[in-house]
């Protein structure tokens, strides 16, 4: 009887484990599927700042949903001038300083933000930046 119940206590522990390992190993995977559909990556442009330098870049817009980017890929052509008025007016020093990646994110996700009716930008990330 006393054999019986540890059995049956050591096969209720093995299978909790082996749920849960599931569970959490079938979570990441599919977290990493889902910002996969979420995010758009952006052709490089290429922006002359406002005094006269020239800003290559390339960027990936993550969005709340698979819908919400779809409807930035439609828009395509507004978001590439988006990017075009809000940085044509940065200088080279700006971009340079310590948080300038930081700051042009922060400026390009609030652009974006205003083009969607519905859906949110949750964030921007700079993924080529040439300064010229």
């Amino acid at each position: 009887m006393r054999k019986m119940i540890v059995l049956l206590m050591l096969g209720t522990l093995v299978g909790a484990g082996v749920l849960a390992y599931l569970y959490f190993t079938d979570n990441e995977t599919t977290e990493l599927d889902s910002l996969q559909d979420r995010v758009l990556h952006t052709e490089s442009v290429i922006v002359t700042l406002q005094d006269s330098s020239y800003l290559q870049m390339t960027i990936s817009i993550e969005t709340d949903s698979p819908a919400t980017k779809q409807k930035l890929e439609e828009a395509y052509p507004l978001v590439e001038n988006a990017m075009i008025h809000s940085l044509s007016v940065l200088e080279r020093e700006e971009i340079q300083r310590e948080n300038g990646v930081a700051m042009m994110e922060s400026a390009l996700l609030e652009e974006f933000q205003e083009l969607l009716e519905e859906g949110e930008v949750k964030q921007v990330y700079v993924t080529e930046k040439v300064l010229q």
